[in-house]
């Protein structure tokens, strides 16, 4: 005899239920990441002096602090500064990891502080990749502290001169930086020490400058040109303000005088001596940019054979006080 077990209906829809999944909805996304830390926290004193992780920082440190540019191997860097105390972070997304912790404090209690994380170069705010600096009086001028300029131009070796604290700066460019002229003022009387030492080397046994430098004045303004390898590299001075330039290529002589003469200033690239790589782009609306170059700018080896020219010049005549 055959025995039929006959299960209620309302037992077998309860199991089914019970064991059954409802399929996952169709338009379920993930979790958004977190968004990128905006702050990085540091004792009382610090401040921001460069963030970032563009091309031209990296050039930057890859020559300043070749150790720094080893740790740094990924994300934004923060490295901020409180006078010569310095340290360093990554910000990989919404976290901040140090890189080179920052000195303890000797209070457990000491005040710490939050640093907002926004591009930065040099302590300075950049605006869609710029410096923003103030514009000068003169037409397509800008304001810039004159420690800048005496950074740009150390390099070459020049004879110190005099300079205001702020410089109203001009820049004069050519076409794929071909060439380049910057013009500031001095706070002293040039003329009569730029004559002075044009006399002294050219009749002071130097075959190269007797061979390769023109100069000429008319009692208010000097114009001194020197032939180099690739181009050449001149000065003009009109009163107190004073213009260096340099141009390169097979018509760099006529090319060079429209820079020291040229009136109305225009976007330049001015190399950065001690920083392979990286130069300064000057642009309208007074701002500077940071430029990483993949190139080295023909500029850059013109200006190198100026200041192996200047170190020699100086050094075996001494210039009178």
């Amino acid at each position: 005899m055959t025995r039929v077990i006959v299960l209620p209906i309302a037992l077998v829809l309860s199991a089914a239920h019970c064991t059954s999944r409802p399929p996952a909805p169709l338009d379920q996304k993930p979790e958004p990441p977190p968004p990128p830390a905006k702050v990085v926290e540091v004792p009382a004193g610090f401040a921001l002096e460069h963030f970032g992780q563009a091309p031209d920082l990296r050039a930057l440190i890859k020559v300043t602090d070749p150790e720094l540019d080893k740790l740094w191997t990924d994300g934004d860097l923060v490295l901020v500064r409180r006078q010569s105390e310095r340290c360093v972070f990554v910000r990989r997304g919404h976290r901040v990891e140090p890189l080179i912790p920052c000195p303890k404090a000797a209070d457990p209690k000491a005040a710490m502080q939050s640093l907002d994380l926004v591009p930065t170069r040099f302590a300075q705010v950049l605006v869609e990749g710029s410096l923003i600096v103030p514009k000068g009086k003169l037409e397509g001028s800008v304001r810039v502290p004159s420690a800048w300029v005496q950074a740009l131009l150390a390099p070459l070796g020049l004879p110190e001169v005099e300079l205001e604290a702020e410089l109203e700066v001009s820049v004069y460019g050519s076409e794929e930086g071909t060439g380049v002229a910057l013009e500031f003022g001095v706070n002293e009387e040039l003329l009569e020490r730029l004559g002075r030492f044009d006399l002294s080397k050219r009749y002071g046994g130097f075959p190269d400058y007797v061979s390769d430098v023109r100069a000429w004045g008319d009692g208010s303004s000097f114009q001194w040109i020197v032939r180099l390898d690739g181009g050449g590299a001149g000065v003009r001075l009109v009163g107190r303000r004073l213009r260096l330039a340099v141009h390169t290529g097979e018509a760099w002589k006529a090319a060079l005088d429209n820079l020291l003469r040229a009136t109305e200033a225009s976007p330049g690239l001015i190399p950065l001596l001690t920083i392979e790589g990286l130069s300064l782009k000057s642009l309208p609306d007074a701002k500077l940019r940071p430029t990483a170059q993949e190139k080295a700018l023909p500029t850059r080896p013109v200006l190198g054979q100026l200041a192996a020219r200047l170190k020699r010049w100086l050094a075996e005549v001494k210039e009178e006080p």
